[in-house]
């Protein structure tokens, strides 16, 4: 798609091709940016099985998450994101007017909580859970 990207950045300014870059550079675009959105759908049979991982590195930016709840993420999340109820366009610049609308350090507190939250889910953690629930 590389073509076709260059060519809607020529079209539309606010549209930048930025091809291959590191995830240092990745992370810095997230946490420049006033949200992240990942609007997957529910609906496919897939994603029952499946934590969709760009979900933490979205939390761990510290960036607000605009997402749908997929099957695979567990209810505990909920508290650290913002819920589209799918993935209709609509649906989804219903939630963009939403937020716009927020209080800032409203949606900054919100993007701070969801790192805080995501740090809380490393691998020391998780496994104390694992062997905690094998007890």
């Amino acid at each position: 798609m590389k073509k076709r990207l260059k060519k809607i950045s020529l079209l539309n300014n606010k549209v930048r091709y930025k091809g291959f870059v590191s995830n240092k550079v990745i992370l810095n675009i997230q946490r420049e940016a006033d949200f992240l959105i990942n609007a997957r759908s529910p609906d496919e049979e897939y994603v029952k099985y499946s934590f969709p991982s760009k979900t933490l590195e979205y939390m761990l930016s510290g960036t607000p998450l605009i997402t749908t709840m997929l099957p695979g993420i567990p209810e505990e999340y909920k508290d650290y994101v913002l819920i589209l109820e799918n993935n209709n366009p609509l649906v989804i610049c219903e939630m963009l007017e939403n937020v716009i609308r927020m209080d800032k350090e409203e949606i900054e507190q919100l993007g701070l909580k969801a790192l805080d939250f995501a740090k809380s889910r490393n691998y020391i953690n998780q496994g104390q859970k694992i062997i905690d629930f094998l007890s």
